[in-house]
């Protein structure tokens, strides 16, 4: 079949099926003299937004390779499908790609399940894959340090991938460290809602006990199911247990009918904190995101504006310059994707699995968005997310300390 070239987040008609080849000024490369990296994404259904930003982060690494020259005298070629966030889609078309294809890398889709199903497709014909955004424990209990590399985990004896929602417990209950306000009092009740497929549960149950010997007060515990936008009967048990703090693990595209429903139901809390709001940079965008009522919301400042290294502020000028705005996590993540792959294949000298997997365990990464350094499991050892708050449409650090941009601002209503 023949392959179409495209543009980074455009899909067109009913076409599911696309490839990205980006060489820069240099003319077209021969067959063996480019390096294949692909995978699927959801471009369409309800994660289709998210899917576009990852795909826009690993289009602008591709064409800054390819206009340095490549890697190893040769060009890079990004393949992508569409899986529409199906697992049943997921597994066949990663096979169809390594197959048909000849990909020399794997990237991820979207969702630990269907990361799930990819990974059985690289155990299959030996490949590896990179990714910026794990968030499942048994994956990198699977797979980790022999097929996956994550940037965004961190190793077991800090909070492994559990990081989402134990950091933001954790942050919390420093409160004596930061709070800046006489007699307000510490958070000790809270409200956590949690995805009910892999990770969401996963992270759930690490958490949970974590967070009960910690001395938290579980006041509200539930789970969303896949599709779920209407949240009127949570919304309500929130707002009779009337907790100190609400902990929210959402898909993004979720968060934002949450925080309006609350709004429209008048819940008052003093804290509210949703790991996802830190994925995107338009989380306060009136049209796409929280508008204003985002402001406030205390999650992570994933792709923080202190940081400079990696790549990082070229990021930012040619994101800026192609798509008229700023990047976020999602974008970073997946510059980061190729990013790792790339600079593994420069370590190794080769593109033979076994020698860049070597090359992964063995060296020091700076990607678009935090240092990386792999352990066995194909951990990092360096990461070490900042807490950021969303504050005048900008999403601030507040902690640690000592790169704190501005102080929190508190009761968020």
């Amino acid at each position: 079949m023949k392959q179409m070239i495209t543009k980074i987040g455009k899909v067109v008609g009913l076409v599911s099926v696309f490839t990205l080849l980006f060489v820069g000024s240099a003319a077209f490369c021969e067959a063996g003299d480019v390096i294949k990296i692909g995978g699927t994404m959801a471009l369409s259904g309800p994660a289709a937004g998210d899917g576009q930003r990852f795909m826009a982060g690993r289009k602008i690494a591709i064409e800054m390779y390819n206009e340095q020259g490549g890697v190893l005298g040769k060009k890079l070629e990004l393949v992508v499908r569409d899986d529409g966030m199906d697992p049943a889609k997921v597994g066949p078309l990663y096979e169809t790609l390594i197959r048909e294809e000849k990909l020399d890398f794997l990237v991820p889709p979207y969702g630990a399940p269907n990361t799930f199903a990819a990974m059985a497709a690289a155990e299959k014909y030996d490949k590896l894959m990179t990714s910026g955004y794990v968030s499942s424990t048994k994956l990198m209990e699977d797979y980790g340090g022999r097929r996956l590399f994550s940037t965004a985990t961190q190793p077991k004896n800090k909070a492994f991938v559990n990081w989402w929602y134990r950091n933001l417990t954790d942050y919390f209950w420093k409160f004596d460290e930061w709070n800046y306000k006489p007699n307000f009092p510490k958070p000790i009740k809270v409200a956590v809602l949690s995805e009910n497929q892999l990770w969401g549960i996963e992270q759930h149950k690490l958490w949970k006990a974590h967070a009960e010997k910690q001395g938290w007060e579980i006041v509200v515990d539930e789970f969303v199911e896949w599709g779920q936008m209407e949240f009127s009967a949570i919304v309500s048990k929130i707002k009779a247990a009337k907790p100190d703090l609400v902990l929210v693990e959402f898909f993004f595209f979720r968060c934002v009918p949450l925080l309006k429903q609350m709004r429209e139901q008048g819940v008052k809390v003093p804290f509210v904190a949703m790991s996802e709001a830190a994925t995107r940079a338009d989380w306060t965008d009136p049209k796409t995101g929280a508008g204003s009522m985002g402001n406030g919301v205390i999650t992570f400042a994933l792709f923080a504006n202190t940081y400079h290294e990696g790549g990082a502020d070229d990021l930012r000028k040619r994101y800026q310059a192609k798509y008229g705005r700023q990047p976020g996590f999602m974008e970073a993540t997946g510059y980061t994707d190729i990013q790792l792959i790339v600079e593994a294949v420069k370590m190794a000298g080769s593109t033979k699995t076994n020698d860049v997997r070597k090359a992964l365990l063995n060296g020091t990464f700076k990607t678009a968005y935090t240092p990386a350094k792999f352990n066995s499991m194909g951990l990092n050892e360096l990461f070490d997310p900042i807490i950021g708050q969303w504050l005048d449409n900008k999403l601030e650090n507040i902690y640690p300390l000592n790169v704190q941009t501005r102080k929190p601002v508190y009761p968020f209503q």
